[in-house]
């Protein structure tokens, strides 16, 4: 390791977090279950919990440049994309959160190929504003040679000692990825496609934040049920699965089908929204609309925003097909620790035809509600 990294090293390995989504208590302040107040027993159901975060292929607006540290997987196999790995590094940022993050041992999977030589990387750990200014070093991994670690393609782990919690309000995680400097290395190829073979991602010891979304955005309406919710509904994320082939499907109704976000906070822009929503052809009068609202994080009080026109889905399209639903959203949408909320349905009356309608999230099947 290089001086100039021996010193940061030294300066402070204190911590990080990730994320798989499922709801769970921010943190107790030692009162007992009899003395928590509903506010405060309220406040445990309004983060999300964080065990994984995935490198991903996808800009943030931040500087410097730098890819999204995801919390969801994607479906994509295959060696791709990739880095050279430099002296230089790279970087994969969260989205902004407030939170609360566990120390420990983390640990970064990183998938190289076999560079054939002395190839010593290390990962970095630490903090930002939203716009990615004022980086705070947490932690250094130990340096390891993936030339040594394993043959082909292979997976090599990079262990983060993180020694104290910390808070965060507001600002991004950061994964940086490094060449150790110096002659007669050779640089390997890492692979970061968040899915289902070469996936490098980040391993925490747990945590529980809420992450801030603004405009523009694209949220991907998928099958994963989404957990703590009443009524039941699904997912809708904000990375693309990477998935194809017509699946998951529903067959809309009257009734409708839900898909929530995790808890966030944020604020969307005013402005027409558009859900393109993929159907198969159904052969008869199929007309659908959407709804979109704020629930709380539960998915209690449920609280309508705006109402798609309403469009007959066997017209717009023959075969497997998308529709776009405008949904004019006149004033902008201000969460707090709440969920965004997407209805689909089938107009009730006599004489229709139910379109069964697919949301893989993917390559080919994207049902997603895009914000201006």
């Amino acid at each position: 390791m290089t001086s100039g990294y021996r010193s940061l090293f030294r300066y402070g390995k204190l911590l990080l977090s990730t994320a798989v989504v499922s709801l769970t208590a921010c943190g107790s302040n030692g009162l007992s279950a009899g003395e928590e107040t509903q506010e405060q027993q309220q406040a445990l159901v309004t983060c999300t919990s964080f065990g994984t975060f995935h490198l991903l292929n996808q800009a943030v607006p931040a500087t410097p440049a730098g890819e999204l540290l995801g919390p969801d997987p994607t479906q994509a196999s295959g060696f791709s994309p990739t880095h050279v790995i430099t002296p230089n590094g790279f970087i994969w940022y969260t989205d902004s959160l407030s939170g609360s993050f566990s120390n420990g041992f983390w640990s970064l999977n990183l998938w190289t190929n076999h560079p054939g030589g002395f190839s010593p990387v290390f990962a970095q750990l630490g903090v930002s504003q939203p716009d990615g200014s004022g980086f705070s070093p947490i932690a250094v991994s130990s340096t390891i040679d993936v030339n040594a670690t394993g043959t082909g393609n292979h997976r090599s782990t990079l262990s983060i000692h993180v020694l104290a919690p910390i808070s965060l309000s507001n600002q991004r995680l950061i994964a940086k990825v490094f060449l150790q400097s110096g002659s007669g290395t050779t640089a390997p190829t890492m692979a970061y496609n968040g899915g289902v073979d070469f996936d490098t991602n980040l391993q925490t010891t747990g945590g529980c934040a809420t992450p801030t979304v603004t405009s523009p955005v694209s949220f991907h309406l998928v099958g994963t049920a989404e957990p703590g919710v009443t009524p039941a509904g699904d997912h809708m994320r904000r990375t693309n699965t990477a998935a194809t082939g017509f699946f998951p499907t529903r067959v809309l109704t009257p009734n409708g089908f839900i898909w929530y976000t995790e808890p966030i906070n944020g604020s969307l822009h005013n402005g027409f929204y558009t859900l393109n929503l993929w159907t198969n052809h159904p052969g008869g009068f199929s007309p659908v609309f959407a709804q979109v609202g704020v629930s709380n994080a539960d998915g209690s009080a449920f609280s309508p925003i705006a109402v798609s026109s309403t469009l007959d889905v066997n017209a717009t399209g023959t075969g497997n097909h998308v529709t776009p639903l405008s949904i004019h959203v006149l004033a902008p949408v201000t969460l707090s620790s709440q969920r965004f909320v997407a209805k689909v349905f089938l107009q009730s009356g006599s004489g229709t035809t139910a379109p069964t309608m697919v949301f893989n999230g993917g390559s080919d099947f994207d049902t997603r509600l895009d914000v201006p």
